[in-house]
């Protein structure tokens, strides 16, 4: 897969024009407070054509299809345009019919146009927008494999069901069992059961005389088999991970961050993911400082209001880390 290089969003939630430079295979989105890192998240997965994987990353947007958004009625414009390493270009810009936006259902078509390496343009009118205070998303001129884990406990059924589809990749029980190891060094096996009359649940081999309830491990042991499952889920494509150190000890972060990036690599994805943890953002660096393979992307706030991101990586990223500087 061609790893995007750059993305950037115009017009969307609090983003007026936000820009993301080098872009690597594991990008941590860092910032204070209401910068907008959640919606950079979103803003991903509606450019690759998942809407549904936006409407993981809030709980209030739980509603079933058609994914239907609430946006702020003043926004009546969306763009996203990412890049690829090999040139192309995809962006979502002007729309190409105006329809009346006072309609319960009235839809607004955007034209989805791809730049060439060579410069010539493809367009589709495959992609529609909810006018004003909703809007939906069609299919897009190009669509990758996605999943998206927030940062909230996740629907249990749900969960099994990733692990089961998991599985069924030849290399997935190990390789899930060696991740939980890295928290829990008694963990042998996991395995989906049902004992009695209670619902099917993972329970997990620790060298006892009975397997005992994933859930009783604690959130961090949840947290990690759903990083890896997800990953699974979204093989081939984009990754991403709100909040990514909800549940886990500091301790651990930095083996957390070595394990992305074989994941990563050995599933062919690139994550995005967010974190408040200054702890989370130095286990990043150190975890990758031999690999070029992380981009920190900071969130600020300017006099205007507006939001900018100022993007580090290499030795410029890992100086900093080494000299203490704040970097969220």
């Amino acid at each position: 897969m061609s790893l995007y290089t750059r993305f950037r969003v115009a017009n969307f939630r609090g983003l007026s024009d936000l820009d993301l430079m080098d872009l690597r295979r594991l990008n941590l989105i860092v910032g204070r407070n209401n910068t907008g890192k959640t919606s950079v998240l979103e803003a991903i997965a509606m450019a690759i054509g998942h809407p549904s994987g936006a409407s993981r990353l809030r709980s209030e947007y739980r509603v079933s299809e058609p994914f239907l958004l609430n946006v702020d009625a003043n926004v009546n414009l969306y763009c996203f345009a990412l890049h690829h390493a090999d040139g192309t270009t995809f962006v979502r810009s002007e729309p190409s019919k105006q329809v009346d936006s006072t309609a319960e259902r009235s839809w607004r078509d955007f034209v989805g146009t791809r730049t060439n390496a060579d410069g010539s343009k493809e367009s589709s009118e495959d992609l529609v927008v909810l006018s004003r205070s909703l809007y939906r998303f069609g299919a897009p001129a190009e669509r990758r494999k996605l999943s998206a884990l927030p940062c909230f406990p996740q629907d249990q059924k749900q969960e099994l069901e990733r692990f089961d589809q998991a599985i069924l990749n030849a290399d997935a029980e190990s390789a899930i069992e060696a991740t939980l190891a890295r928290l829990d060094h008694r963990v042998k096996s996991v395995r989906a059961l049902v004992v009695g009359n209670a619902d099917r649940a993972l329970y997990v081999d620790i060298g006892l005389p009975k397997r005992v309830p994933l859930a009783v491990l604690g959130q961090g042991m949840q947290r990690l088999l759903a990083l890896t499952t997800h990953g699974y889920e979204a093989k081939g494509g984009v990754l991403l991970i709100d909040e990514i150190e909800n549940g886990l000890h500091h301790s651990y972060l930095e083996q957390l961050w070595r394990g992305l990036l074989v994941v990563a690599e050995r599933l062919d994805l690139q994550i995005f993911a967010t974190t408040h943890s200054y702890e989370c953002l130095v286990a990043a660096v150190k975890a990758t400082a031999d690999s070029d393979g992380l981009a920190v992307h900071r969130l600020e706030r300017g006099d205007d209001g507006a939001v900018r991101a100022v993007s580090m990586s290499g030795d410029v990223l890992v100086n900093a880390v080494e000299q203490g500087v704040e970097l969220r």
